[in-house]
Protein backbone atom coordinates (compact mmCIF):
# COMPACT_ATOMS: atom_id res chain seq x y z
CA UNK A 1 0.00 0.00 0.00
CA UNK A 2 1.41 3.35 -1.01
CA UNK A 3 1.58 6.26 1.41
CA UNK A 4 -1.12 8.06 -0.57
CA UNK A 5 -3.38 4.99 -0.37
CA UNK A 6 -2.69 4.75 3.36
CA UNK A 7 -3.82 8.35 3.90
CA UNK A 8 -6.90 7.74 1.74
CA UNK A 9 -7.77 4.66 3.82
CA UNK A 10 -7.48 6.66 7.05
CA UNK A 11 -9.80 9.34 5.64
CA UNK A 12 -12.32 6.70 4.56
CA UNK A 13 -12.25 5.20 8.07
CA UNK A 14 -12.80 8.65 9.58
CA UNK A 15 -15.66 9.37 7.19
CA UNK A 16 -17.51 6.29 8.45
CA UNK A 17 -18.16 8.35 11.58
CA UNK A 18 -19.22 11.53 9.81
CA UNK A 19 -22.52 11.53 11.72
CA UNK A 20 -20.52 12.63 14.79
CA UNK A 21 -18.68 15.40 12.96
CA UNK A 22 -19.44 19.03 12.35
CA UNK A 23 -20.27 20.05 8.77
CA UNK A 24 -16.94 21.91 8.61
CA UNK A 25 -14.98 18.80 9.58
CA UNK A 26 -16.90 16.64 7.10
CA UNK A 27 -16.22 19.23 4.41
CA UNK A 28 -12.51 19.32 5.14
CA UNK A 29 -12.22 15.53 5.03
CA UNK A 30 -14.08 15.52 1.72
CA UNK A 31 -11.81 18.24 0.35
CA UNK A 32 -8.66 16.38 1.37
CA UNK A 33 -10.03 13.16 -0.12
CA UNK A 34 -10.83 14.92 -3.41
CA UNK A 35 -7.38 16.54 -3.50
CA UNK A 36 -5.75 13.15 -2.94
CA UNK A 37 -7.68 11.65 -5.83
CA UNK A 38 -6.40 14.29 -8.22
CA UNK A 39 -2.75 13.94 -7.12
CA UNK A 40 -0.29 11.49 -8.56
CA UNK A 41 1.64 9.34 -6.10
CA UNK A 42 4.78 11.31 -6.94
CA UNK A 43 2.99 14.63 -6.42
CA UNK A 44 1.67 13.44 -3.09
CA UNK A 45 5.13 12.38 -1.94
CA UNK A 46 6.62 15.73 -2.99
CA UNK A 47 3.97 17.62 -1.00
CA UNK A 48 4.35 15.47 2.11
CA UNK A 49 7.99 14.40 2.31
CA UNK A 50 9.08 17.32 4.51
CA UNK A 51 12.06 18.16 2.32
CA UNK A 52 12.85 21.87 2.23
CA UNK A 53 14.89 23.59 -0.44
CA UNK A 54 14.93 27.12 0.96
CA UNK A 55 15.92 28.76 4.24
CA UNK A 56 13.10 28.83 6.80
CA UNK A 57 12.70 32.57 6.38
CA UNK A 58 11.87 32.04 2.69
CA UNK A 59 9.89 28.82 3.01
CA UNK A 60 6.13 28.99 2.55
CA UNK A 61 3.66 26.50 3.97
CA UNK A 62 1.33 24.79 1.54
CA UNK A 63 -1.94 25.08 3.48
CA UNK A 64 -3.66 22.73 1.01
CA UNK A 65 -1.16 19.91 1.52
CA UNK A 66 -3.16 16.89 2.74
CA UNK A 67 -1.15 16.23 5.90
CA UNK A 68 -1.15 19.93 6.85
CA UNK A 69 -4.93 20.04 6.52
CA UNK A 70 -5.34 16.84 8.55
CA UNK A 71 -2.94 18.08 11.21
CA UNK A 72 -5.13 21.17 11.55
CA UNK A 73 -8.14 19.08 12.62
CA UNK A 74 -6.28 16.38 14.48
CA UNK A 75 -7.11 17.77 17.93
CA UNK A 76 -10.81 17.98 17.06
CA UNK A 77 -10.78 14.41 15.78
CA UNK A 78 -8.97 13.22 18.92
CA UNK A 79 -11.53 14.88 21.20
CA UNK A 80 -14.33 13.32 19.16
CA UNK A 81 -12.71 9.87 19.31
CA UNK A 82 -12.07 10.14 23.05
CA UNK A 83 -15.65 11.21 23.74
CA UNK A 84 -17.04 8.28 21.73
CA UNK A 85 -14.43 5.64 22.54
CA UNK A 86 -16.89 3.23 24.16
CA UNK A 87 -19.30 3.17 21.22
CA UNK A 88 -16.88 3.85 18.33
CA UNK A 89 -13.52 2.19 19.05
CA UNK A 90 -12.74 2.09 15.32
CA UNK A 91 -12.82 5.90 15.25
CA UNK A 92 -10.19 5.96 17.99
CA UNK A 93 -8.11 3.55 15.90
CA UNK A 94 -8.36 5.74 12.79
CA UNK A 95 -7.33 8.80 14.80
CA UNK A 96 -4.36 6.87 16.23
CA UNK A 97 -3.29 5.99 12.67
CA UNK A 98 -3.55 9.66 11.72
CA UNK A 99 -1.50 10.70 14.75
CA UNK A 100 1.16 8.15 13.83
CA UNK A 101 1.25 9.36 10.26
CA UNK A 102 1.55 13.01 11.24
CA UNK A 103 4.12 12.14 13.87
CA UNK A 104 2.31 13.38 16.95
CA UNK A 105 2.10 10.02 18.63
CA UNK A 106 5.23 8.62 20.16
CA UNK A 107 3.67 5.23 20.82
CA UNK A 108 2.21 4.44 17.38
CA UNK A 109 4.30 3.08 14.53
CA UNK A 110 2.40 2.35 11.29
CA UNK A 111 3.65 -0.61 9.28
Amino acid sequence: MSRKDYVSAIIENLEKHSDLMTPQLRGLLSEVKNNLQTMSEEGFLQRTDGVVTQPASEQTVDAKAPLIQLAGVQDELKRLADANEAVRPELKSAVAQLEGLIGSSESYFPE
